[in-house]
């Protein structure tokens, strides 16, 4: 197996000529890796892979399981309430926000 780090993750391929792409989440220690959820026949697509997961990471639009302890069970919850739709796609009534906040 051969594997090229670039700035962010690493690229390996593997015995079955298939390449792996994984990188570190930023901020942990220990490190915690994160792979891509398949395995590559192009090494071009997984520097692909990974250039969108360093982006989605910097963006904020991915948030990796290492930090999933870090929000709160009420923060979980105000962003559930928010975001919460009742069966016709609308929002929640404030009544009904106010009788489940107590709970």
């Amino acid at each position: 197996m051969t594997t090229n780090r670039n700035g962010f993750g690493s690229i390996t391929r593997l015995p079955s000529k298939r390449y792996r792409a994984r990188y570190t989440v930023p901020g942990t220690f220990p490190q915690v890796w994160v792979s891509a959820p398949e395995t590559f026949t192009r090494k071009v697509d997984t520097e692909l892979w990974l250039a969108r997961q360093r982006t989605a990471l910097e963006d904020g639009i991915v948030r990796p399981r290492a930090f999933a302890a870090s929000l709160s069970l009420r923060e979980y919850a105000e962003a559930w309430m928010r975001d919460r739709r009742n069966a016709s796609g609308e929002p929640l009534r404030a009544s009904t926000r106010r009788s489940t906040s107590t709970i």
